[in-house]
C-alpha cells in the first residue's frame, strides 16, 4: 500500500549536569499485516507482533482498494464499512483507493487540549477544527450519515501523508465536495468514536463474505519499555536510553517531530516540523527536538 511507513526509530541527544547522553525513541510504524489474495480491507493499526492494537490519541487510516469501485472519472459508490456497527464515511483519493480516518473521542480530545482555552495546544497536537456533520452535507456520502461522535475537519497537522483526493468533476473525491469553497479545504477528515470498550471491528461489507478487521484499543503498555545501555557512567559519558512506545505514532501516514522538555516533564508532537517551543531556550539542555522516521 502506499501509505506504509516503517519502524519508528528516533534518536535525541540529553546534556544534564553530570552526563551526556544519547536517547533513542522507537515507535513501530502502523503497517498492515501481509494482506491475503484478493483483500480490500486495509487497515494501518492490523499488526500481529502489537496485537493488533493501538491505544490515547492514535489515529488509524482505512484503506479500500476495490477494483470495482476505483474509478475516477466516473461516478462510483462508496464502500460501506461500519466500525462497531457504527457508519464511517469513505472519501476516495486519486489512485482510486477509498480512505478514512479514525481516532477515539476521549484520546483524540485529551491530546488536542487547550492551554486556557487559547490556540495554543498543550501537547502540539491540533487534530483540526470540530465540524458539525451538517456542515458537510451533500448529495452523495453525506458526512452526515457518519456514525463518529465527532468531525474533526482539516486535520492535516495530525494526518500529514492523506492522498490527493478524487477529482470528478463537480463532486471531488466522490463525497459532494463541488469545490474547495464546498468542503475540500475540509480534507482531511478524522471521525472520532467512543472505543473505550476496548474491541474495535471495522468491517467492509460486500455481497459475498464481509472482511473484518478485529482490534484493541487498549493502554499498550504491554508494548512498551525502556532499555538503557548501562547501570553506571562517568561524568561526561554518552549513555544510550531506547524508549519504545506505539502510541508516540500519532500519525500513520507522515513523520512526526516531538520536542520533549525533561525539566517539565512535557512533550510536543508536530507532523514534518515543530511549530511552537516549550521556552524561549533552544539549548539542548531545555529542549530537545526527535523526528520519528
Amino acid at each position: 500500500m502506499n501509505n506504509k511507513i516503517g519502524r519508528k526509530i528516533t534518536s535525541l541527544t540529553i546534556m544534564t549536569i553530570m552526563i551526556a547522553g544519547g536517547m533513542t525513541i522507537g515507535a513501530p510504524g502502523m503497517i498492515p499485516s501481509a494482506a491475503a489474495e484478493n483483500q480490500l480491507l486495509f487497515v494501518s493499526a492490523e499488526n500481529e507482533a502489537f496485537g493488533n492494537s493501538f491505544g490515547g490519541g492514535q489515529i488509524v487510516e482505512i484503506i479500500v482498494r476495490d477494483p470495482n469501485h476505483s474509478d475516477t472519472e466516473v461516478v462510483e459508490a462508496a464502500p460501506t464499512v461500519e466500525i462497531n456497527g457504527n457508519a464511517v464515511i469513505m472519501t476516495q483519493g486519486i489512485d482510486g483507493y477509498w480512505y478514512a480516518y479514525i481516532g477515539d473521542t476521549a484520546g483524540v480530545l485529551l491530546l488536542d487540549a487547550y492551554v486556557n482555552d487559547s490556540a495554543t495546544h498543550v501537547y502540539g497536537l491540533n487534530y483540526g477544527n470540530v465540524t458539525a456533520k451538517s456542515a458537510l452535507t451533500d448529495s452523495t456520502n453525506s458526512f452526515t450519515s457518519s456514525g463518529a461522535d465527532t468531525l474533526y475537519a482539516n486535520a492535516t497537522a495530525v494526518i500529514g501523508g492523506s492522498p490527493t483526493l478524487a477529482q470528478l468533476t463537480g463532486d471531488i473525491g466522490q463525497v459532494g465536495f463541488a469545490d474547495a469553497a464546498a468542503g475540500e479545504n475540509d480534507w482531511p477528515i478524522l471521525q472520532v468514536y467512543d472505543l473505550t470498550l476496548g474491541s474495535a471491528e471495522i468491517v467492509l461489507e460486500q455481497a459475498g463474505p464481509d472482511e473484518s478487521v478485529l482490534l484493541d484499543y487498549t493502554s499498550m503498555e504491554d508494548f512498551a519499555g525502556i532499555e538503557i545501555d548501562r547501570s553506571a557512567a562517568p561524568q561526561g559519558a554518552e549513555v544510550h536510553l531506547t524508549i519504545t512506545d506505539y502510541q508516540l505514532n500519532i500519525d500513520p501516514t507522515s513523520e512526526e517531530t516531538i520536542r520533549f522538555n525533561y525539566s517539565t516533564g512535557a512533550a510536543k508532537w508536530g507532523t514534518n516540523s515543530l511549530t511552537t517551543d516549550l521556552s524561549t531556550a533552544n539549548a539542548c539542555d531545555t529542549n530537545c527536538t526527535l523526528l520519528l522516521n
